[in-house]
């Protein structure tokens, strides 16, 4: 397959290629001929780069869980937390020593100051200890709350990847370039949601053939998605209307008429039928009535085709061997007669 073609350089192909890429090494003329000496498949590089997105996000999950099961750990060996400040602590080994150094006092009331200072260094250096986890856990905190950040805009670049590469390959599939491939919505009753499908997906598949179209069908909101250039979406969107504005009517025809467009091989039926292509003509129902579906205006114009057949009827008694030499060898004077 021929590779694809880009008109223009966006930001985000610039993301996917890299900040080298420019129009020149990538453009292909006619989506054929290489203007650079490189040429690639974009939907391989499409689907290379989210591989490694895809990878990417998956060890962004593995750090989230790490770093939260650390910060779980953290707070069950939280150290208990003194109840004064450091600045309250200062203030009363300042005291202290003021105490210490500017009174007279025994040898061991001095020593009992120095133990009591000693004691509060200690619930010094417990505060600090409680301040330095906290702000691990604050540090740990931070790291989630930036992996999930990352994890968000890789999880974002992965859905911008795959509608891309859903894009290119639609292209590809239909024949055109992403920048001719456009997307139109038609509005379907629920009732003839089955007609656009058809048994099995039967009228989906010709119409996406005919017209080189992609359809998806939202049954729910009861509307029909067309993906294609323009000039095709043209042509399926009329079809798509023929059965969507369609009606059905139910025509009563004279015995003989649907006895002589019914005989077969028909050339009379296959020639309302080609001459009203748009219409369903069906005449599977008992009796003389046929069942015409289609844009109301079209089914006024074949039911007056039909009903403008005037079928008469001549009898003529066959004799002796007459019936042989009309009925013929196998029947082919008569089948010739009927052709």
């Amino acid at each position: 397959q021929n590779p694809t073609k880009i008109s223009k350089i966006s930001p985000f192909l610039a993301f996917i290629f890299g900040s080298s890429t420019t129009e020149s090494n990538i453009m292909v003329d006619n989506g054929a001929v290489p203007v650079s000496d490189e040429t690639f498949d974009l939907s391989d590089k499409l689907r290379q780069r989210l591989r490694e997105t895809n990878a990417e996000r998956e060890r962004t999950q593995a750090k989230i869980v790490i770093s939260t099961e650390q910060l779980q750990r953290m707070y069950k060996h939280v150290p208990k937390r003194p109840r004064e400040t450091i600045q309250q602590l200062d203030a009363r080994i300042s005291k202290l020593e003021h105490e210490r150094t500017t009174t007279s006092i025994s040898l061991s009331s001095e020593k009992k100051i120095l133990r009591e200072m000693d004691q509060i260094k200690k619930i010094k250096k417990e505060v600090g200890a409680h301040k330095e986890h906290e702000s691990a856990i604050q540090g740990k905190k931070s790291e989630i709350a930036a992996l999930k950040d990352n994890l968000r805009t890789v999880t974002a670049a992965i859905a911008e990847l795959e509608a891309a590469l859903s894009k290119v390959e639609l292209a590809k599939k239909l024949g055109c370039t992403t920048a001719d491939l456009k997307t139109r919505v038609v509005d379907c009753p629920e009732g003839k949601i089955g007609h656009v499908i058809g048994r099995n997906g039967a009228a989906l598949k010709q119409l996406e053939e005919r017209c080189v179209v992609h359809v998806d069908i939202d049954k729910v909101g009861s509307k029909i998605h067309l993906h294609g250039s323009d000039e095709a979406l043209d042509l399926a969107v009329v079809e798509v209307e023929n059965i969507t504005l369609a009606i059905e009517e139910d025509v009563e025809l004279p015995s003989l008429l649907v006895t002589h467009l019914m005989a077969k091989r028909s050339a009379k039926l296959n020639k309302v039928q080609e001459d009203h292509p748009d219409v369903h003509i069906d005449f599977s129902r008992n009796g003389n009535t046929a069942q015409l579906r289609g844009r109301p205006e079209k089914v006024v114009v074949a039911k007056n085709d039909l009903l403008s057949f005037d079928v008469k009827k001549v009898t003529r008694k066959l004799e002796g061997r007459e019936t042989a030499f009309v009925v013929g060898k196998g029947g082919a004077t008569v089948n010739r007669l009927v052709d």
